[in-house]
């Protein structure tokens, strides 16, 4: 139910085996990155009989953050004269060059009687159903941020700028 919400996604990358070349750039998670299988045909034409070496690149992300990362480092790739499988030949002109920024999300709202830092109220929520079963609405969590108990669902909360 609450499948790949949190923090599972990792951007990777395939090099060939022979010349160590960036051929593809992907996210997944799981074992997606070392999976051959079922790969569209121009990736096959790229790695050719060898065994591509994979190189993954950042891990522990959000699904969104991976899939920028990704566009970022495709963009990048294909500036510098690159070429990838995983982007279809065309006579476009190459983008302009990316600027590539790292996101650093820091967390936000801390649950005091566990010790537990969150990033924000869909990781309160997933944790509270989660671990025990108990659920909040986003209203009694920042009521309980503004106001002097800060109590919801029977946990003490805090906001927090971010850890040191």
């Amino acid at each position: 139910m609450f499948t790949h919400q949190l923090r599972e996604f990792y951007v990777y990358v395939h090099r060939h085996a022979k010349t160590g070349a960036i051929f593809y750039v992907g996210k997944g998670w799981g074992s997606r990155g070392r999976d051959f299988r079922n790969r569209i045909p121009r990736w096959y034409k790229f790695c050719g009989a060898t065994t591509p070496i994979v190189q993954i690149v950042d891990h522990s992300m959000s699904e969104p953050e991976a899939l920028q990362l990704e566009a970022a480092l495709i963009s990048f790739i294909m500036a510098t004269g690159g070429s990838l499988a995983n982007v279809a030949l065309a006579k476009a002109p190459p983008p302009p060059k990316p600027k590539v920024v790292r996101v650093i999300r820091k967390p936000t709202i801390r649950c005091i009687d566990h010790g537990i830092d969150f990033f924000d109220f869909e990781e309160v929520s997933i944790w509270l159903m989660m671990a025990l079963q108990e659920p909040i609405s986003e209203d009694a969590l920042n009521q309980a941020l503004a106001d002097g108990r800060r109590r919801a669902a029977g946990l003490r909360w805090k906001r927090i700028a971010h850890i040191a």
